[in-house]
């Protein structure tokens, strides 16, 4: 079996680099548009490169 290595990312930290509001995170993630890995019932965290994905397709919407 391969090794599998994951940076990842709270809701908070991700609300933080992007410099949005926690609950904006949540509308990400319920849209769809940042994908989330759940850790037990209660527990998100995001993957950096899903992360980087995300802010690479937000600038090419802004141009």
């Amino acid at each position: 079996m391969s090794e599998m290595n994951f940076d990842l990312l709270t809701v908070e930290k991700v609300a933080e680099i992007l410099h949005i509001s926690k609950q904006k995170v949540n509308i990400l993630i319920k849209s769809g548009d940042l994908p989330v890995i759940m850790i037990g019932p209660r527990s998100r965290r995001i993957a950096v490169a899903d992360l980087e994905k995300y802010i690479k397709s937000s600038k090419l919407h802004d141009k």
